[in-house]
């Protein structure tokens, strides 16, 4: 199995009510997802059917299901939620996921803030 292959989602935006103060998780909040799904990619490529991969249309999908669920403090514990239910639907070996905020809650300074795990099976 090559699990060098992989998908790679970039700029999903997403809303979440996430932040350690009720008043912070009081309102939508957009986020921006990248993933990464490492699995053998050969057997897609020779068949040319969406059937033998996974369709990245879902996985987008998951990660904004995932991210309405229900309130958050941590975008810790988003991210890893999401990378649990993407392992468990999916046959990849490996998920690379990064979450960020795209504005802070109360700073006026423009950064983004962010967290990346990986999680393998």
């Amino acid at each position: 199995m090559n699990t060098s292959d992989k998908i790679v989602l970039r700029d999903v935006r997403a809303v979440a009510q996430i932040g350690v103060s009720e008043e912070e998780r009081s309102g939508e909040q957009e986020l921006v997802f990248d993933a990464e799904l490492h699995l053998d990619l050969s057997s897609a490529a020779r068949s040319d059917h969406l059937s033998s991969t996974v369709d990245y249309l879902e996985v987008v999908s998951l990660l904004r299901a995932t991210s309405r669920a229900k309130p958050y403090k941590l975008l810790e514990t988003l991210v890893e939620t999401a990378a649990e239910a993407l392992l468990e639907r999916y046959p990849v070996a490996c998920v690379v996921l990064r979450v960020r905020k795209v504005k802070l809650y109360g700073v006026s300074e423009t950064f983004s803030a962010a967290i990346e795990i990986s999680r393998s099976r």
